[in-house]
């Protein structure tokens, strides 16, 4: 529901692109989307197994300290989302 600021948001996606294939730990993790708005990200990657989820949060964690990252996994469908927040934690709704 948040509004999306287009210059931070590009910026944003772009980052986490290059991060995902240029990472050795975060090649293993198939990227399907990245979207941003103005302070937050939903980034969702394909998965096998509710196990990869969680070895995806360690690794996304390792890598984006000082992040605020919440995980929801939807193993019936394969897939993992990740949101990011960029530092002021999440707005609630």
């Amino acid at each position: 529901q948040e509004s999306i600021d287009p210059i931070w948001a590009e910026k944003q996606e772009n980052q986490y692109r290059q991060l995902f294939s240029s990472q050795d730990k975060l090649r293993n993790f198939a990227l399907r989307d990245t979207r941003c708005r103005t302070t937050q990200c939903e980034v969702t990657f394909s998965i096998s197994s509710p196990e990869q989820s969680f070895q995806l949060m360690q690794t996304i964690s390792n890598e984006l300290q000082g992040s605020e990252i919440l995980v929801a996994t939807d193993a019936t469908q394969g897939i993992s989302k990740l949101y990011i927040s960029n530092q002021k934690g999440f707005e609630p709704h």
